[in-house]
């Protein structure tokens, strides 16, 4: 459970997951520059640094760091940072509270709040990262995509990938969303016209012009969109027809060659390509990459977990799927998918 004082907190920050770790006396909202704190691994040896100073830009690729006392600036990748320290204004804290209280409402309204003050642009993109997961939360496929759009033409490597609304299932894509994802295709970053085709994609009236960007877009050298772009062509391939044993295996590996905070929906479109070939135990298996290791994109995380459950049941395993559907229930109650595991759970009791 996260606290909800505005007083300053010292956060863990390891991709996008928050934990609070303790309370740091004496800190007033009205300071103007906020002092922040990182400890690393060193590059060698054992032991850890620890560094005061200020986060200049922090992405999925890592961080880079002032330090106060020298005036350099460090860059440091993610796997050396062991703890981050910073401020978080009130209504930002009182966010992060809603969001983990099941409160989306209350969390969107908190999160706008927040990003009224917060003039750092690594902490305005945490905070539009989670109003995406609380929208889509809701299904509110439009101003997700929008939060998304606003932080990816900002930073093309942003941590909040690992939440990205991009249509890895099918969806109904609006009047309002159609229109705005065509104006984004036109948009001067590479990034901002992936995400418009990727929802395009799944828009019968626009997929033509879809798959021309999604096209162009994986013959980047970009690691993060070429590998998004190449996984939406694989969809495409899979839906259409039967892709071999030996395409497979080297979509499994492509995939584990990626960033990993683009991975979620990648290993579902392997999953659901193993589930069209009838291979049930290597569908589960990547299938379950997503609420055990990918989960920040909680609905599509959500949908995965729904689809292994009824994968077990045609396997005649029930212990398994219904550890599955109650795992549903207790991880994503917002979940379109809540109703479903209830009513399965329901008729296996004795």
């Amino acid at each position: 459970m996260f606290p909800t004082s505005g007083r300053l907190l010292a956060w863990c920050l390891m991709g996008s997951c928050l934990v609070p770790l303790c309370r740091l006396s004496e800190w007033c909202e009205s300071t103007c520059r906020a002092e922040d704190r990182v400890t690393i691994r060193p590059e060698s040896g054992t032991g850890r640094i620890a560094l005061v100073g200020d986060i200049v830009t922090y992405n999925d690729e890592g961080l880079s760091f002032r330090v106060q006392a020298t005036g350099e600036v460090q860059r440091i990748p993610p796997a050396r940072i062991e703890l981050l320290e910073t401020y978080r204004n009130e209504a930002h804290l009182r966010a992060i509270a809603a969001l983990a209280e099941g409160r989306t409402t209350d969390a969107i309204e908190e999160g706008s709040k927040a990003l009224e003050t917060e003039k750092r642009l690594w902490l305005r993109h945490e905070i539009l990262g989670l109003l995406i997961q609380a929208h889509r939360r809701r299904q509110e496929w439009e101003p997700a995509v929008a939060r998304f759009v606003e932080i990816v033409s900002e930073e093309p490597h942003c941590r909040e990938w690992r939440m990205a609304p991009l249509a890895w299932e099918p969806i109904s894509v609006s009047e309002s969303l159609r229109q705005r994802c065509r104006r984004w295709l036109t948009s001067s970053h590479d990034s901002v016209r992936l995400v418009a085709a990727s929802i395009l994609s799944a828009d019968p009236e626009s997929a033509a012009a879809a798959k021309i960007e999604i096209d162009r877009i994986a013959r980047t050298g970009d690691s993060y969109l070429q590998g998004l772009a190449q996984a939406h062509q694989r969809q495409t391939l899979m839906q259409s027809g039967e892709v071999s044993e030996i395409e497979l295996a080297r979509w499994k590996g492509d995939i584990e060659r990626m960033p990993e905070s683009i991975r979620a929906g990648p290993w579902y479109v392997l999953g659901q390509a193993h589930l069209r070939r009838q291979e049930l135990d290597e569908a589960i298996a990547a299938l379950l990459w997503l609420p055990t290791v990918h989960q920040e994109n909680e609905p599509l995380a959500a949908r995965a977990t729904y689809e292994s459950a009824r994968i077990f049941e045609r396997r005649n395993q029930p212990t398994h799927a219904r550890r599955l559907y109650e795992e549903i229930l207790a991880r994503y109650p917002w979940s379109t998918y809540t109703s479903e595991a209830r009513a399965a759970l329901t008729e296996k009791q004795p």
